[in-house]
């Protein structure tokens, strides 16, 4: 059963935020293993403390949507909510991370990271980056229900919390999907809580100013060696502070931006984060076998290709109805930005 939806600019202007993050993380990562660029502190700042937020940035904004969007209470409806994600998310998990995986197998010698498992363990069991997310994100559709008052978000964030201190434990790593849940299953619930109390969601000057902690703490942890009782709670507070930054951020930028652009990333954040490893390796494949290895060269193409080249993917996959099931299977806006 579905409840009535609104429009907020701030959760696309979030997603998209997100989605930057993530497509500069890999292109970086990339750029290094590649040995393009060199490793600088700065760097290695930038790495450790956007990995810390940039996708629970992205878990919040599901759970956000999925309470505001659905009502999932009952057996029935958990039971057609399963299956609608189950194909809503299946299918670009299916469909891209094939696709990744055949890139690899054809530029062999030129990629970062090369295939060591099969395509069916790679799909079942050990996700590839960035689709791991959707893999995950099932898992926790699969859980979770719908709230029905802030005394069940309380509670729920109270167990998430608890369970998240347990996502570094080597036993609960073991199994992939257990392991991503534990850890990812707080900011999910931390959405569906602001899903709950959305009317008096505003900008909070006080909590944006805290969020500026983000960097001074990172700073001083990035290269620190932390056991775990010290890694689980830093992890948590940076994670906090900068998702707290890009919420308060997107919320004083609500009514700032233009729709255009609220349009336009409502309409892509999707298309890049599915297509923008795909789209930077290529470039950076063609870039190395025709010698060119400047970085400032690789950086302009890779990461406006990597944004670019998925538009145009998608704008040409939208004109064609069986091309734009590989990214939105069900043709609805609903899961399209619940899942994104």
């Amino acid at each position: 059963m579905d409840k009535s939806r609104t429009k907020e600019p701030w959760i696309d202007i979030v997603k998209w935020v997100a989605c930057m993050l993530v497509l500069l993380g890999h292109f970086f990562q990339s750029m290094e293993k590649s040995g393009i660029m060199e490793v600088t502190k700065g760097y290695q700042w930038f790495e450790h403390t956007i990995y810390l937020f940039h996708v629970p940035l992205f878990f919040i904004c599901s759970g956000y949507l999925y309470q505001r969007n659905s009502q999932v209470t009952t057996r029935q409806e958990w039971k057609d909510n399963v299956l609608r994600k189950l194909i809503n998310l299946g299918v670009p998990y299916v469909a891209f991370s094939s696709a990744s995986f055949l890139m690899k197998e054809l530029f062999q010698g030129s990629v970062n990271e090369e295939n060591s498992i099969s395509l069916l363990k790679t799909l079942l069991f050990e996700p590839m980056s960035p689709y791991w997310y959707l893999y995950i994100l099932f898992f926790l559709f699969l859980i979770t229900p719908t709230f029905k008052s802030g005394k069940q978000a309380g509670a729920a964030l109270a167990i998430s919390a608890f369970i998240y201190l347990f996502h570094q434990n080597e036993t609960v790593k073991e199994v992939y999907f257990i392991g991503g849940v534990a850890h990812r299953e707080i900011w999910f619930v931390a959405g569906m809580a602001l899903g709950i109390f959305h009317e008096k969601i505003k900008v909070d000057r006080r909590l944006w100013a805290f969020s500026f902690l983000l960097f001074p703490i990172s700073m001083i942890g990035y290269n620190k060696e932390m056991d775990m009782c010290l890694w689980i709670p830093y992890s948590l507070i940076v994670g906090i502070c900068g998702c707290a930054l890009v919420l308060e951020t997107s919320l004083f930028l609500n009514c700032r931006v233009s729709e255009r652009f609220v349009l336009f990333s409502r309409r892509n954040t999707l298309p890049v984060f599915l297509m923008h490893t795909i789209a930077s390796a290529g470039i950076r494949s063609v870039l190395c076998k025709m010698g060119i290895m400047n970085l400032g060269v690789h950086m302009v193409l890779g990461i406006a290709g990597g944004i670019l080249l998925p538009v145009a993917a998608a704008e040409i996959m939208r004109r064609f109805r069986w091309m734009h099931f590989f990214i939105y299977p069900n043709f609805g806006r609903k899961d399209r930005i619940e899942n994104g």
